[in-house]
């Protein structure tokens, strides 16, 4: 049987987050944590008010189906009883998250698609940049794959 735990952690934003429907100046994401085999599998998500969600609709959902969680589901049976939405993706991801550090693998190589490779960078610290969108691109361009580049 598996371990599982879900909290809800607040982070104020380096940056407030402005489109037309407001502004952010913090987020709070729904963490989860799955335990098995002297493994942690780690998975997070926001609340997307948007599309009807909030804290508490995703952690209830997130607590509904925990004896599920804890008794051994598996992705595959994880599309087919949630709805798409924040608490499927953080437990979605903590799954994967789980059976890669399980298995010795990436989730690249769990995935076993010709479209999802692993790719390598260099950065350690996030960027703040307040410039335009091509100054942004022109520093990503390098480091991503070459398909990707202009």
């Amino acid at each position: 049987m598996r371990n599982f735990k879900f909290k809800a952690e607040k982070f104020k934003l380096h940056t407030p987050f402005v489109i037309s429907r407001g502004a952010r100046v913090d987020t709070t994401v729904i963490v989860v944590e799955i335990f098995e085999n002297g493994y942690k599998g780690w998975g997070e998500s926001c609340p997307t008010p948007h599309y009807n969600e909030s804290v508490e609709s995703v952690m209830g959902q997130i607590k509904k189906i925990s004896p599920k969680i804890k008794a051994g589901l598996s992705r595959n049976d994880l599309q087919t009883i949630m709805p798409a939405g924040a608490a499927r993706n953080a437990i979605d991801c903590a799954l994967w998250d789980l059976e890669a550090k399980q298995t010795g693998e990436n989730i690249a190589e769990l995935m076993e698609h010709e479209n999802f490779f692993f790719i390598s960078h260099d950065i350690i610290n996030p960027l703040f940049i307040e410039h335009d969108i091509d100054e942004i691109y022109n520093l990503a361009c390098p480091a991503s794959p070459e398909k990707y580049q202009k």
